[in-house]
């Protein structure tokens, strides 16, 4: 039965009208228990029941840090990392080797960790067991990764955090997120695919970041003295170069590429298929081939001399303060700036190239 408030009933209706209502005084037999409605709680009772209710409170807050959990994977030793499944990593570089695995739930079933050659593989038992890999399982992440679903069953979220001496590169994918701070190495490789996403600090003397199928990799703190990156099918990297060694670009499938250079580098750029490419700082050259709407913008890149051929509607802005050079053809638009001394152009089928 539906509960109803007192003033609903017949019975406290006639008492509110009675001559006594304005005595302050409510005769609780004029509540119905039938429906469910009991009298309000005396001062002393409800002090009582508001301590019970805030305490009830604090012990839902605390509860669950109660059941959080650590567990520590005994590895060998590892140059690599590689982590696919919703599994959310953390690399600090440090003297000793250890995997430290988290959960709040304290179960650890789920978490598949292992070292295959020179790299530690960081999974799930149920990715890998039904099929997830091959095309036939079904992996959704939510709630900042809070929630991971594999084929419609909740699993844990687990963080792994991991220490060692060197790393030379890590790889995430299926929505998986990493971070890998303090990095110094001659030589480091970065990769992020399937909706991953990876973020970067420390240095290295060769640099090559990829990222793909809608990933990003964040590297703005990441010193990279030469510098090789890809982006393709809706993938994003952010990049630093601070060397004058060669810097090379590729960006397809609206791939987008944000790249700062600190020191006279030499670059050379290709877009194509919708991608964006944006660069600022220090250069020496650049060469940049762009077509079917690519736009790069390396208009805030300080070079000397430029080289450009942009086609299908692609669109170049670069700078060149000695020489430029720019051809344009179906539709694909040029502008230089910084007044160049030597300016060389070729234009067909619409194109254009314009000199400021």
């Amino acid at each position: 039965m539906v509960s109803r408030p007192w003033f609903c009933d017949g019975r406290a209706k006639a008492a509110r009208n009675s001559e006594n209502y304005r005595k302050t005084t409510i005769d609780i037999s004029y509540f119905d228990n039938s429906y469910g409605v009991y009298p309000l709680p005396a001062p002393q009772e409800a002090k009582m029941l508001k301590t019970l209710t805030a305490t009830a409170i604090a012990a839902l807050i605390t509860a669950p840090l109660a059941f959080a959990g650590t567990k520590t994977i005994d590895v060998g030793s590892f140059d690599l990392i590689e982590a696919k499944g919703a599994m959310n990593v953390i690399y600090t570089a440090g003297p000793t080797t250890s995997v430290v695995v988290e959960s709040d739930g304290n179960d650890f079933s789920d978490a598949d960790i292992s070292v295959n050659g020179n790299t530690l593989v960081i999974t799930r038992v149920s990715v890998n067991k039904r099929g997830l890999f091959s095309g036939s399982g079904n992996l959704k992440v939510s709630d900042g990764g809070k929630t991971v679903r594999v084929n419609g069953k909740k699993m844990p979220a687990y963080t792994v955090r991991v220490t060692s001496p060197d790393l030379s590169g890590i790889k995430v994918s299926q929505s998986s997120t990493g971070e890998a701070r303090g990095i110094d190495a001659a030589s480091f490789e970065a990769r992020a695919s399937s909706s991953a996403k990876l973020k970067l600090s420390g240095k290295a003397a060769r640099v090559e970041l990829g990222a793909s199928s809608s990933a990003d990799i964040e590297a703005r703190n990441f010193e990279a003295a030469s510098l090789d990156v890809s982006a393709s099918s809706s993938g994003d990297v952010e990049a630093l170069v601070t060397g004058t060694g060669k810097v090379e670009i590729s960006a397809s499938s609206s791939g987008d590429v944000s790249l700062r250079s600190t020191q006279p580098a030499t670059f050379s750029v290709s877009a194509s298929s919708g991608a964006d490419v944006d660069l600022s700082g220090a250069c020496a050259s650049i060469e940049i081939s762009a077509s079917s709407g690519a736009d790069v913008d390396a208009s805030k890149l300080q070079c000397a001399t430029a080289t450009v051929t942009a086609s299908s509607g692609a669109d170049v802005d670069a700078f060149a303060s000695a020489s430029a050079d720019g051809t344009a053809s179906s539709g694909g638009d040029i502008t230089f700036t910084g007044s160049p001394a030597d300016k060389q152009s070729k234009k067909s089928s619409g194109g254009d190239v314009t000199f400021k």
